[in-house]
Parts: C-alpha cells; sequence; structure tokens
C-alpha cells in the first residue's frame, strides 16, 4: 500500500500481525500509484513529482526519475505531479516499458 507520508507497505495477508512486513521509505508526499514488475523491482510514483525504482532484494531505493524543469535540471519544489505509471513488457521479459504521466 501506498500512504500519504510517502511510505510504501507490504504486507503479509496470512499473517495475524496487523503490522506490516516491510516498510519502505524515500518519497515526500502521497504515494499514487505502485507497479510490481518480475519480483526483484518495484515502481512507485508520487505526488512529490518522483518514481523511485525500488530493489526488493534489498528493500532499498535502487534509482529515483524526477520532473525536469525548462533548464533540464531537476526540479525541486516542483508543482508537477506525477500521478500513474504504466508497465508493458511488449515482446519478452528483457523488452521493458515503464511509462509516466
Amino acid at each position: 500500500t501506498g500512504s500519504k507520508d510517502g511510505t510504501i507497505s507490504l504486507w503479509d495477508p496470512t499473517s495475524q500481525d496487523k503490522e506490516p512486513v516491510i516498510v519502505l521509505s524515500g518519497h515526500t508526499a502521497s504515494v499514487t500509484r505502485i507497479c510490481w514488475i518480475h519480483g526483484e523491482f518495484m515502481y512507485s510514483s508520487s505526488r512529490d513529482g518522483t518514481v523511485k525504482i525500488w530493489n526488493m532484494e534489498l528493500q532499498e531505493c535502487h534509482q529515483t526519475l524526477c520532473l525536469k524543469d525548462d533548464d533540464d535540471k531537476e526540479s525541486n519544489g516542483n508543482t508537477e505531479e506525477i500521478v500513474s505509471i504504466y508497465y508493458s513488457c511488449l515482446h519478452n521479459e528483457d523488452d521493458i516499458s515503464l511509462i509516466s504521466a
């Protein structure tokens, strides 16, 4: 699940425990979408204007993709939002497209 506080929680639906199994931190605003691909990597988008690629084996952020401003620099405090991510495996598992809007 994605939270308003910018964290992502992973739950074990078979557990009686009411706590998440894993909590990932890194976004600075609400998480809008989560897309888990091939077990090793998970993608998340946030209202902070970033898409994060998470290495689930290490349980850490592998890469952060940011919206750019007109000068092609990272835009801190950007008012733009990434509200959706889309994953497509066009021909095989090695040919991956990730689209955000």
